[in-house]
């Protein structure tokens, strides 16, 4: 038996269109062959043609630039990339810096507010709050008592702020003047008319 092979495509065609109808079991097997080649081919194209796709392009994979032109773009990704690296770490030590400053404002805020509560003690077992009862029940002529007649604090910074306060002075320039917070003088204020 001899086999002529088809020199054209379209020789080709017309062989394996009448193999069949010849009664030749080789062309069906040709044909199934040929088919499954040929799925085979455009299976593996269009997995080329998607992974090719999905691949970023980098300065390096691209072939259309010259080399020194590609060196160029790789080493400027690569300063881009060490800028968002040192920009990353910057960002992480301000952020660890900003927590441990809320921290320490959290841990200066709880002794301000012992402070606070051992002074409200102290002047509760003063008896401050009973002589301000008395002498709301009791007649006055003057609506405001007069300073030397207020209890006397026992923290010499009360005392100073006292001082300053009935010389006419707002908190703030009392704080300057003591080199004080404004929070504390006011808090100290406030603590004197409770």
């Amino acid at each position: 038996m001899t086999v002529t092979v088809p020199a054209t495509v379209t020789e080709a065609a017309t062989w394996l269109a009448s193999a069949p109808a010849a009664g030749n079991p080789n062309a069906v097997l040709s044909l199934v062959l040929l088919a499954a080649g040929l799925l085979l081919f455009v299976f593996v194209m269009t997995n080329m043609i998607r992974k090719r796709a999905q691949r970023p392009t980098t300065p390096a994979s691209d072939t259309s630039l010259p080399p020194a032109d590609r060196l160029e773009s790789i080493r400027r990704a690569a300063e881009q990339h060490d800028r968002l690296t040192t920009l990353m770490v910057d960002v992480e030590q301000l952020t660890r810096r900003c927590a441990a400053q809320l921290d320490n404002k959290a841990d200066r805020l709880e002794l301000l507010i012992e402070r606070a509560e051992e002074r409200i003690a102290q002047f509760e077992g003063m008896g401050v709050k009973d002589v301000g009862a008395e002498q709301q029940s009791a007649p006055t002529t003057d609506p405001t008592p007069a300073p030397a007649a207020q209890t006397q604090p026992p923290d010499p910074l009360a005392a100073e702020v006292y001082r300053l306060a009935d010389a006419g002075k707002s908190a703030v320039e009392i704080a300057g003047d003591l080199q004080q917070s404004t929070g504390t003088v006011e808090l100290i204020l406030n603590l004197r008319r409770a």
